[in-house]
């Protein structure tokens, strides 16, 4: 009896939290995946569409990272001296951007990026990505409010959404250059206000100074980077890279694939997150750009979930979406 009355207080639960996912769907005026699909075609762009996490993993196959906190990719993971061309770093030519992917926003490509949008602006005004699709995808957990799968009879919009991620290819890697620095160099640049930061990079990189990739390997030792390299691109990237919208991804956001994403908030991550904390609150007030963060937070309730205490303040990977 009492198996019977929990499964019971199961099934209400569960009926209670799909009519709460669903006001909340019609709240934030979701739309369904084929209308996505058709949002993006009118742009001209592909939209590739993955329903299960055998699909997802499957789709990436052929890539050397198998996780969301796998490293294979990376050649090297300590900082570097000097400034270097991408192929130095990984061998992909390929970046993913994790996110709300809305076609209104991005749909004039990669002339829509707005590298003056996100809420960490410790190395500037820039865009993050990862040569990691799997842990780009965590941070596409933002859009699942906004794109729904269809119900079994077709009837409805479904509770379950889709996470979303942009794909850009890189055509000319060997005049992406940029750095790869130590944790001197953060600590230094934390410090400064937003016009001296350019000046730094420039002075270190090159007027033309392409990306900072950053692993998070304070002690700056072989295999002391805590994840995937966190790429920062700057507004010369775009020219510089031949950088350009690929293609979008969306990724059926079941059990299976959240409990898949969710690995990415790991002890490394968390490691990764204690030492953002420090050039965040021992540089310069500037660093933290509070208006963006308010935005993107009215847009995305998601980033709710992800954010470690709902402030901002000790979760990094919220800022660039």
């Amino acid at each position: 009896a009492v198996h019977i009355f929990f499964m019971l207080l199961c099934t209400v639960f569960s009926e209670r939290r799909e009519l709460e996912l669903d006001q909340f769907t019609h709240h934030t005026e979701a739309i369904s995946i084929t209308e996505f699909k058709n949002g993006w075609a009118q742009k001209g762009y592909e939209v590739t569409v993955l329903d299960s996490l055998h699909d997802f993993t499957q789709h990436f196959e052929a890539r050397a990272w198998k996780s969301p906190l796998d490293q294979a990719g990376p050649k090297t993971d300590w900082p570097l001296a000097s400034a270097v061309p991408l192929p130095t770093l990984v061998e992909s030519t390929l970046f993913y951007h994790g996110g709300n992917i809305k076609s209104s926003r991005y749909g004039g490509g990669v002339s829509d990026i707005k590298f003056n949008r996100t809420m960490d602006v410790i190395t500037g005004p820039c865009y993050f990505v990862f040569e990691n699709a799997f842990a780009a995808s965590f941070y596409g957990k933002s859009g699942v409010d906004h794109v729904k799968a269809m119900k079994a009879n077709g009837s409805a919009m479904s509770a379950i959404g889709y996470r979303q991620i942009m794909e850009l290819k890189i055509s000319q890697p060997d005049k992406c250059v940029g750095l790869v620095p130590d944790w001197e160099f953060l600590a230094e640049i934390a410090k400064l206000d937003q016009a001296n930061k350019t000046a730094f990079i420039e002075a270190k990189c090159g007027k033309d100074c392409a990306f900072i990739a950053i692993n998070w390997n304070k002690a700056g030792q072989p295999d002391s980077g805590l994840l995937p390299y966190e790429f920062r691109l700057f507004p010369a990237s775009i020219v510089r890279c031949k950088i350009s919208l690929n293609r979008v991804i969306a990724v059926k956001d079941d059990l299976e694939t959240l409990e898949f994403a969710e690995t990415f908030r790991s002890d490394a991550f968390r490691s990764a997150a204690t030492l953002f904390q420090e050039l965040l609150h021992s540089g310069h007030p500037s660093n933290f750009h509070r208006e963006n963060y308010n935005k993107k937070f009215t847009e995305n309730s998601a980033l709710l979930e992800l954010d470690l205490d709902s402030t901002g303040e000790t979760f990094r990977w919220s800022h660039g979406r």
